[in-house]
């Protein structure tokens, strides 16, 4: 399986730069989408772990602690 710190292009117009291990994003990534919302942070089996800074198209962002793809402090 892939393995490796680079860019990775999405045919969907979007793109991950970071570490790729056993396929999965892992570690320190950034993943932009087309629509101009990315996230910023630290990745575990391919879900958003740790720390990590999403922004979305409409200039609303969030930063902070994020467990297994959902955001940590939500109400």
């Amino acid at each position: 399986e892939r393995s490796g710190t680079g860019e990775y292009f999405f045919a969907n117009g979007g793109y991950f730069k970071g570490t790729i291990k056993n396929g999965v994003r892992s570690g320190y990534g950034e993943n932009y989408w087309s629509d101009g919302e990315c996230y910023k942070g630290n990745y575990e089996n391919d879900k958003y772990n740790g720390y990590g800074e999403y922004y979305w198209s409409d200039g609303v962002s969030y930063k902070g602690m994020w467990v297994n793809g959902e955001r940590a402090n939500r109400f």
